[in-house]
């Protein structure tokens, strides 16, 4: 499925974290407990509308997207947009 270019200035990519609650979480038990279940979703922002954001977590050779995850507006907690200063304090605190 190909969808339009990922949400930025003069066509440039725009990389992201979505923070949002999810629906169901199963515990080892297979008892829903009633706590937050709480999802980090990162990548390309694509164009959304009024139900859900849009994310993209891989860009093909040919300019589509792949790996899409449609966050309910209704479950939405935050938006971060990443950039590199953000990129390189994740990956210091990886190493």
């Amino acid at each position: 499925m190909e969808m339009a270019s990922p949400v930025g200035e003069e066509g440039a990519e725009v990389l992201v974290r979505v923070t949002w609650r999810d629906a169901y979480s199963e515990q080892d038990e297979g008892e829903y407990e009633g706590e937050d279940f709480l999802v980090d979703t990162v990548g390309f922002l694509l164009p959304s509308n009024e139900y859900f954001i849009n994310v993209a977590q891989e860009r093909c050779p040919d300019g589509s997207f792949r790996g899409l995850t449609h966050i309910p507006r209704g479950v939405h907690l935050h938006t971060e947009r990443l950039t590199s200063q953000s990129l390189q304090i994740v990956g210091t605190q990886t190493q």
